[in-house]
C-alpha cells in the first residue's frame, strides 16, 4: 500500500558561507499528500521547491516542524522513499536491466524474483529490446524511463520526483508525461514532484501546490477535476476547464515573481 505524506510547520533556514548571513528558505509549509496520490510542486524559482523535496526525502533535516510519511517522524533516507533526479542519474557501466536492479540488488533480492521484477518494469516503460543497452547508447528520454523504472523497481511507498524531465527536448517531454501517469496508474505509490511548467503540473498532478516567492510558504492548492485516466495530449488542451485552471496557477505564480520584483526594487 503507498503511504500518506504529511508536512507540518515546516520551517528551513542555512548558513550561506558567502554572504555570511542565515537564509531561510522555506516558511512554515503545512499539507498533505494522501496515499496514492499524485501532488505537484510549483512557484517561482529561489521559492525552494526542491529544498522541501530533499527534507522529505531525509537529505536535510529541517529547521523546525515536522515531515511525516505513513504517520512516522522523517529522521534520514529511507527505502520507503524513491527519488528521480533531473539528472540522468543512472550508472554508466552498467546495462539497462542492471542500473533497474540495482536497488533490488542492494536488498539482496534472489537473482530469480529481480529478474521477474525487472522484467516487469522494463515492459511498464517500453524498453523491451533495450535491456542490455549501456546509458550511451540511449537517448535521454530512455536514461530518464531507467530512471524512473529503477526507482519504482525498488518498490517505494513515496516516489519524489524533482524536475525528472527539465533537460529533456519538447516532444519528448510531452510523450513522458503520458508515460508517467500511466505508469503512475500501474505502480502502488504516492508521488511528489516539483516542476518549472504550469502545464505539468496540472497535465500530471491530481493537485498542484502553489509556493509563494521566497521564503517559501504554501500560497494555495489548486485540485484538477479531471481524473488521471482522462487526461492525454492534445485533447486534454481542448478542455476549456483544464485552460482556465493552467491560467489560473500561472497567474498566481506570476503575481509572485512581480511581487518579488518590486521587494527587489525597493531594497536597490
Amino acid at each position: 500500500m503507498p503511504y500518506k505524506i504529511s508536512v507540518r510547520g515546516l520551517v528551513h533556514q542555512y548558513y550561506n558561507r558567502h554572504t555570511k548571513e542565515t537564509v531561510l528558505a522555506l516558511k512554515d509549509i503545512s499539507f498533505d499528500v494522501n496515499a496514492g496520490e499524485f501532488v505537484t510542486i510549483v512557484g517561482p524559482s529561489g521559492c525552494g521547491k526542491s529544498t522541501l523535496l530533499s527534507l522529505i526525502a531525509g537529505l536535510r533535516k529541517p529547521s523546525a516542524g515536522e515531515i511525516l510519511v505513513d504517520g512516522v517522524a522523517v529522521s534520514g533516507p529511507g527505502v520507503d522513499r524513491g527519488m528521480v533526479f533531473q539528472e540522468f542519474a543512472i550508472l554508466p557501466w552498467r546495462t539497462v536491466q542492471q542500473n533497474i536492479g540495482h536497488g533490488l540488488e542492494i536488498q539482496k533480492v534472489s537473482k530469480e524474483k529481480r529478474d521477474s521484477v525487472i522484467a516487469r518494469y522494463v515492459e511498464m516503460v517500453g524498453l523491451q529490446g533495450f535491456e542490455n543497452k549501456y546509458p550511451y547508447e540511449l537517448s535521454g528520454g530512455m536514461k530518464q524511463r531507467v530512471a524512473v523504472a529503477r526507482t519504482l523497481a525498488a518498490n517505494p511507498k513515496v516516489v519524489l520526483m524533482d524536475e525528472p524531465l527539465a533537460a529533456l527536448d519538447a516532444q519528448t517531454r510531452v510523450t513522458l508525461r503520458e508515460e508517467i501517469l500511466r505508469i503512475s496508474l500501474e505502480a502502488a505509490c504516492t508521488i511528489l514532484f516539483v516542476t518549472h511548467s504550469v502545464d505539468e503540473a496540472v497535465f500530471l498532478g491530481d493537485r498542484v501546490v502553489i509556493l509563494s516567492r521566497h521564503p517559501g510558504e504554501v500560497k494555495e492548492i489548486v485540485t484538477i477535476p479531471s481524473s488521471r485516466e482522462e487526461r492525454r495530449y492534445p485533447s486534454i488542451h481542448e478542455n476549456q476547464r483544464f485552460e482556465e485552471i493552467k491560467h489560473h496557477v500561472f497567474q498566481s505564480i506570476r503575481q509572485e515573481v512581480e511581487m518579488a520584483d518590486e521587494t527587489t526594487m525597493r531594497v536597490e
